[in-house]
């Protein structure tokens, strides 16, 4: 019986266990990350996101290790897609926002760090990183302002 008493297709249950071993690979892809494993972790984040595209947690976390093998521009794809399914997935921005400003792709990591500062305006990280990349661009007074900012969110 599923939801409301009404019987389920057999798509439907396949469909939920995809979902449910996509999650059980994410999982392990996040258990394999924290001990460092970044490589191990990428393939089960793979393999749950051919089970569940829609995991927009395993798009960011396999972005995370990307990032600590330095595949930058793999790392922007995947943030990308993490927000695409999730708009208000803070970290993605973030994350995605450093990696453009390690990119020297200073516009675009402005926008996402205004994306993180729109949602979360006590954000401290975001107000520090966008003052960092407009400094890049030798828009000083602008960064200075930032950084005032993400200074009075620490008192």
């Amino acid at each position: 019986m599923g939801l409301f008493g009404f019987g389920t297709s057999k798509i439907d249950e396949r469909k939920e266990d995809r979902i449910i071993q996509g999650k059980d690979w994410y999982d392990k892809g996040n258990s394999l990350a924290k001990l460092g494993k970044d490589q191990e972790a990428i393939a089960c984040y793979d393999k749950a996101l051919s089970l569940d595209s829609a995991n927009w947690g395993a798009w960011t976390n396999k972005g995370n290790s990307l990032a600590k093998l330095g595949e930058d521009e793999e790392t922007i794809v995947c943030y990308s897609q993490a927000i695409r399914l999730n708009p208000e997935d803070l970290r993605a921005w973030s994350n995605k926002g450093f990696a453009l400003n390690k990119l020297e792709r200073y516009e675009e990591s402005i926008r996402c760090y205004n994306q993180v500062i729109r949602f979360n305006p006590k954000d401290h990280n975001a107000w520090f990183s966008r003052g960092n990349a407009l400094a890049s661009l030798r828009k000083y007074d602008e960064s200075i302002a930032c950084y005032d900012k993400a200074l009075s969110l620490d008192s």
